[in-house]
């Protein structure tokens, strides 16, 4: 017998997820599985397959939870009484005693097997010559541990991590829990063979081996089978609608999964002391906001002008930061929201005065950039159960800021959260002011990449992404109408907006022109 399984979960977990996963281990798994249970009644009606464990009998785990009663946290770095379970129930030492088992594998239980486990298909995560297996990942701080064959040999890694926290050295490591651990003594105890090697992001299990036969419901929201296990997104918006008559309608999606998302905020929400607040009107106040489109450069000399004004304060939507400094304007803030980790390249290095507006989906990366600098945190609706998680880390409800699939049209719900009512906006185009090179090319999904629309008798050609924006910009003006908007530049949005206010003019605009 080459292989046996370890798992446990509470009874509470058992209703959630647990009969799934173990119905769904019964049917495509051979191995026998060892289920560390609270008390001496489980669940009935499983073969010999499956083999009972009282995890209230371990003295050691007993002693761990009654003295370290208070190592409870919702950041779950520091959560170290909720974890500890799994680390007692895989580091039995009375298991030992087997002499036929090769490997000892840990699954966690909100895991769901689809496909037949065979042997070939063990051996290939588990070559000869390596200690055991695990999930690394190249995007995150620390490894993934759903998943965690250990050969015989490597015994002295599950009684060096018992030992680790029936000693309370556990304590002495920057995070409190079994994946964090793993990684600083993994190395004692020989090679490890890593499964989801170059594999990027944080939620490997989907784009390694393990992905074709078992699903992962990482995440309060997956465990309770609410959300699909989508392995994620190409981009940060798709067309999924086409051209309807004259109408493009353009629906999005977020650019990464949401176990992605959800993990960026576990990281943020540790930095409670930095959140945005709703904020009092400021009427004299002026939000000169700045795009990144290709307008951008001419618009520099109006834009440094204004900075030069009483109550104007210019905001810089993620790119556009470094163009604005480097033409010598100071930039009073920066909107940034998508959660991938390369937007921590436009954050300058060395001291500056910039004020960071960040949302709480932001990548952990972009946070650790912002160490040194001033840095406020949003939280930002994009419909993938961040109001769950943030119900759950910080146990209030928090206020969320609609506006946009973009950074661009986002800042504008952001800026209006503080306190502002006048809007000067630029490089906000939305289009190209070249045709593109080779306008028939088509999507990964076989649409068309470029197309060219017309606005009010004006044509201009866009893609998917820029028209998803120009749509939030409608939305935008006909919900927020107490607010004084003016739009710059040659592109898709000033057009729109002019041809607006030609339709519907301000009260202001009435008076004014007498």
């Amino acid at each position: 017998m080459m292989y046996e399984t370890v798992t446990t979960f509470s009874l509470a977990g058992w209703d959630q997820y647990g009969k799934r996963f173990l119905d769904s281990y019964c049917k495509y798994w051979e191995y026998p599985i060892h289920v560390y249970w609270e008390g001496e009644d489980h669940p009935q009606g499983y073969t010999k397959q499956v083999i009972w464990h009282n995890l209230a009998q371990d003295k050691q785990r007993d002693a761990f939870l009654e003295k370290y009663a208070d190592k409870h946290s919702k950041d779950y770095r520091f959560n170290a009484t909720k974890f500890c379970h799994k680390v007692f129930a895989f580091t039995d030492p009375k298991r030992k005693s087997r002499k036929t088992t090769e490997y000892w594998l840990w699954l966690d239980a909100d895991i769901e097997t689809t496909e037949k486990v065979t042997d070939e298909f063990m051996e290939s995560l588990t070559p000869p010559g390596f200690a055991g297996a695990y999930l690394g990942r190249k995007d995150w701080h620390h490894s993934e541990l759903g998943f965690l064959p250990v050969h015989k040999s490597a015994w002295s890694y599950l009684r060096e991590i018992r030992k680790i926290y029936t000693s309370g050295k556990l304590f002495g490591y920057e995070e409190w829990h079994d994946s964090y651990i793993f990684d600083q003594i993994k190395d004692k105890h020989g090679w490890w063979y890593n499964i989801s090697q170059d594999v990027p992001g944080m939620h490997v299990w989907d784009d390694c081996p393990l992905g074709g036969v078992m699903i992962h419901k990482k995440g309060p929201l997956r465990k309770q089978g609410l959300m699909s296990n989508e392995p994620g997104y190409a981009s940060q918006k798709e067309a999924v609608g086409n051209i309807e008559g004259d109408n493009l309608i353009v629906k999005t999606k977020n650019c990464v999964p949401d176990e992605r998302i959800q993990a960026n905020i576990h990281y943020s929400s540790t930095f409670t002391n930095r959140e945005v607040q709703l904020c009092e009107v400021i009427p004299e106040a002026v939000c000169v906001l700045v795009s990144a489109g290709p307008s951008l450069e001419s618009q520099l000399e109006h834009i440094r002008e204004l900075s030069e004004k009483p109550n104007h304060h210019v905001v810089a939507v993620k790119h556009a930061l470094n163009t604005l400094i480097d033409a010598g304007i100071r930039v009073w803030g920066c909107i940034l929201l998508d959660p991938r980790p390369h937007v921590a390249d436009f954050i300058p290095e060395g001291p500056e005065e910039t004020i960071y507006l960040v949302a709480s989906m932001c990548h952990p990366v972009v946070f650790d950039r912002l160490k040194e600098k001033c840095y406020y945190i949003y939280h930002a609706h994009v419909g993938a159960g961040e109001s769950e998680i943030l119900a759950d880390r910080l146990g209030t409800e928090t206020f969320m800021i609609s506006g946009g699939c973009s950074t661009a049209m986002r800042g504008i719900g952001v800026m209006r959260c503080l306190g502002f009512r006048q809007f000067r906006l630029f490089a906000y185009d939305c289009c190209y002011f070249e045709p593109p090179e080779n306008p028939e090319e088509l999507d990964k999904y076989g649409n068309d990449k470029f197309f060219e629309i017309d606005i009010e008798g004006r044509k201009f050609w866009s893609d998917a992404e820029k028209v998803a924006q120009a749509q939030d910009f409608q939305n935008i003006m006909s919900s927020m109408e107490d607010m004084n908007i003016e739009v710059y530049g040659p592109g898709v949005i000033p057009h729109i907006w002019n041809q607006k206010r030609k339709i519907l003019p301000r009260f202001t605009d009435i008076i004014i022109s007498g």
